[in-house]
């Protein structure tokens, strides 16, 4: 596992990628990318990140709600990436107000969110 600030679980090769140089072209270059839960959960054991952007739709009806706990629980920040623009998935009850960025997104938006969870107290 590598040391990272900034954790992207998605299971698409080519976003993953292309997240991954957005953000080290804006200085994050501790960005450790997961394709699968099974590796997101490895390295939030071995080496938790200070935030997450997680794809809620992994895939072969497989959502990213898993990681979320695990990163609730141990508090820290996180963002869920969706082509569903709204709570589609998600329990009303149950991390509601978490904070959603729309897939397509644009880079400026992405980083804007994470620029404000790095700011934040």
């Amino acid at each position: 596992m590598i040391e990272c600030d900034i954790l992207v679980v998605e299971d698409e090769v080519l976003i993953a990628m292309d997240i991954q140089m957005t953000l080290n072209h804006a200085g994050y270059d501790k960005v450790a990318v997961c394709h699968t839960i099974d590796a997101a959960i490895k390295q939030l054991e071995n080496c938790p990140p200070k935030m997450a952007l997680l794809d809620f739709n992994l895939g072969n009806n497989i959502t990213s709600l898993p990681i979320a706990q695990r990163l609730r629980d141990a508090r820290i920040p996180f963002i869920f990436l969706s082509g569903h623009t709204g709570s589609k998935g998600l329990d009303p009850n149950e991390l509601d107000d978490t904070r959603r960025i729309a897939k397509p997104f644009q880079s400026n938006k992405l980083l804007e969110v994470v620029r404000s969870i790095f700011a934040a107290p």
